[in-house]
């Protein structure tokens, strides 16, 4: 997402970035963009918003959609149709979904909705992050285990975790 406040016009009464992440500003210098955008804000009148759950399922959706397109070569069958071959044998070893483990490091709102949509089509759930919340494990039919069992038994892995300045969690 691109904000520039700066150019946004008159009168600017809310900033709110609908983004899961992080959000991009015009200013190189700024280490943190958000809080560049509320000190900006509050120096100018206008109220800073954050809206936490306006994007989770998009993100969770299209984290779904690019396992589909791992699972079935779409993106590679895609691109030598478009080069005039059709390479059905070479892209035919796709795999289902179904039965197969997905990991999700970082079982936040996003990795919430991932797990739903992959339960659903009868993938095994394992989940690892920085807190472990067992009720979760009963809501949403899911597993808590180490990085390293997680790693070594998931067929896909899905990373949903904020960054925490230089301090990494992978």
């Amino acid at each position: 997402n691109f904000v520039n406040l700066k150019d946004a016009g008159d009168p600017v009464a809310v900033a709110a970035p609908a983004s899961s992440g992080s959000v991009t500003v015009d200013d190189e210098s700024i280490d943190k963009p958000l809080d560049y955008i509320r000190k900006y804000a509050e120096e100018n009148g206008i109220a800073v918003k954050n809206t936490p759950r306006a994007s989770s399922q998009s993100v969770a959706e299209l984290a779904m959609a690019h396992m589909f397109s791992c699972a079935r070569f779409i993106s590679a069958a895609g691109a030598t149709m478009r080069a005039g071959k059709w390479e059905k044998k070479a892209y035919g070893a796709g795999i289902e979904l179904g039965g197969k483990t997905l990991g999700i490091i970082g079982f936040g709102r996003i990795g919430q909705e991932l797990g739903k949509m992959c339960k659903a089509l009868g993938m095994t759930v394992l989940v690892t992050g920085r807190t472990v919340k067992p009720e979760l494990e009963e809501k949403f039919g899911v597993k808590y285990v180490t990085m390293d069992e997680l790693l070594a038994q998931s067929d896909f892995v899905s990373l949903h975790t904020p960054a925490l300045g230089d301090k990494p969690f992978v």
